[in-house]
């Protein structure tokens, strides 16, 4: 026994890490901003590369803000595009492989701004994750033009913690938030809070008491300032 317990617990060690390494992806965008004309296809042309020796399956989930006469398409390299009424699916990466995902814009008679935030999660490995917005202008249009929020909190701080304090969230300016829970086929599953949000440091407690034990996408909407996306599972 005590010369098997030793091997055993390499073993295990050796397998964790393996099973972790095993999720890893990288996605490049070739462009996050981009300017555009009327009643025009534009395409962002972006990279996705498997990390690892095996097959990997990547769930993307789209996020838009576009005007109504403009339409959003996701295309996994040149075969397989998703209506524009899609937004939520997985992608199927080979062992090694790379492919192209691009976001097709199909802009309107008027001139405009519109958005999608693309998230990326490895399925076997939930806790690795990656998000980009990309932004297309069509003409001369008011629009916010500071550095734009970003996942990892760059310009501001959404952070979650629901055995103690609920959501912390660092904000640069006063302004009123929004909190939207989205399950991971992309659907609405309501709003859990509303309120003024100070500078600084604020500490909100959602209520989540109605929704089903299961894995969200936490949307986080400030008036002034941006979103953010915070990945959290529920547990009962």
């Amino acid at each position: 026994m005590r010369l098997v317990m030793p091997v055993f617990v390499t073993m295990f060690l050796i397998f964790s890490f393996n099973l972790t390494f095993a999720q890893e992806f990288e996605f490049e965008p070739d462009s996050l901003d981009g300017v555009g004309v009327r009643n025009e296809l534009h395409e962002f042309d972006s990279r996705i590369t498997n990390l690892w020796d095996q097959q990997n399956r990547i769930l993307w989930f789209a996020e838009t803000d576009i005007p109504d006469d403009w339409t959003l398409e996701i295309c996994q390299g040149t075969l397989l595009c998703w209506p524009p009424w899609v937004f939520s699916d997985t992608l199927t990466l080979e062992a090694e492989a790379f492919d192209t995902l691009l976001v097709k814009f199909r802009t309107g008679d008027e001139d405009a701004v519109g958005t999608t935030t693309i998230h990326l999660t490895a399925l076997a490995d939930t806790s690795i994750f990656q998000s980009y917005t990309f932004t297309l202008t069509v003409g001369e249009v008011s629009v916010d033009d500071s550095p734009r929020p970003s996942a990892d909190g760059r310009r501001f701080q959404f952070k979650s913690n629901f055995n103690s304090n609920g959501s912390l969230i660092t904000l640069p300016k006063s302004s009123f938030g929004a909190i939207t829970m989205y399950d991971m086929q992309g659907r609405s599953a309501g709003k859990v809070w509303t309120g003024q949000l100070n500078a600084g440091d604020n500490y909100v407690m959602p209520n989540m008491s109605s929704l089903p034990a299961g894995q969200y996408i936490m949307h986080l909407n400030v008036i002034g300032i941006g979103t953010l996306d915070q990945k959290i599972t529920i547990l009962k």
